[in-house]
């Protein structure tokens, strides 16, 4: 993993780190899907996958929150194997 010193939008720096992974073929879905959508960069798309990853992840195993997608029909509960 390789480190660097990036300047953010905000103009104060932060340190960014460049990895090399092998990613499954839904990983590159997710994140072209983001790309296309939202019209950002490789790195911004994974950015906010992870940050949503996290957020779901922090409220179920540390916060013990119940997670749930609700839509007109449905309402699905998120679980974390």
């Amino acid at each position: 993993m390789d480190h660097a010193t990036e300047p953010t939008r905000h103009g104060a720096a932060h340190r960014v780190s460049r990895i090399d992974a092998a990613v499954a073929p839904e990983t590159v879905l997710a994140l072209q899907l983001v790309i296309e959508r939202e019209h950002v960069g490789l790195s911004e798309a994974l950015r906010r996958l992870v940050a949503y990853g996290e957020l779901v992840y922090r409220a179920i195993r540390e916060e013990h929150a119940e997670v749930l997608v609700r839509t007109d029909r449905t309402v699905r509960e998120v679980v974390l194997l």
